[in-house]
């Protein structure tokens, strides 16, 4: 896999659930948007739908026969797994009324695996467009729950999407 492909699939697969919009610096702060529980419900959805399908995509990909990316290749793919029932989690609590307090901790926990997962794909080298394709709706999903909770979440400019 060339380097700029290599950089595409951490780009959209670690930005699976970018929330982490921080590290971009074209990017201005704004404040934690209001809580509008019927719009948060419906994105979690979103994101929960998208990030089944890129591990369903990722998970029926062979493994590699590099032994370095397949050290990789494991990890993304047993994380993709944990990150799938932590996003189909947050929809359900919130489905079932959760609030931002309340759902807070799981949003956190989806925030930390995938910088997890963004960590180890930037070592990797390796996935079809196919896949990184569905790696960029979970980033967009990931990208509309941000404002809701994160205090200092950022507001992409267009350069930056």
């Amino acid at each position: 896999m060339t380097a700029p492909r290599r950089h595409r699939f951490a780009g959209l697969v670690l930005g699976l659930l970018a929330c982490g919009l921080a590290a971009v610096p074209t990017l201005a702060a704004a404040e934690r948007a209001a809580w509008d529980q019927a719009r948060v419900t419906a994105i979690a959805a979103d994101l929960s739908s998208a990030t089944d399908n890129l591990y369903d995509a990722f998970y029926k990909l062979p493994p590699p026969s590099v032994a370095q990316q397949g050290k990789f290749y494991y990890s993304i793919k047993q994380k993709l797994r944990v990150l799938k029932n932590e996003t189909r989690h947050l929809a359900n609590e919130l489905k079932q009324g959760g609030t931002l307090d309340s759902t807070l901790p799981t949003y956190q926990n989806i925030q930390q695996l995938r910088r997890s997962v963004q960590d180890d794909a930037r070592m990797s080298g390796f996935v079809p467009e196919d896949v990184l394709a569905l790696a960029d709706k979970a980033r967009d999903a990931g990208l509309r729950l941000a404002p809701y909770y994160d205090e200092e979440w950022q507001v992409p400019s267009p350069a930056a999407k």
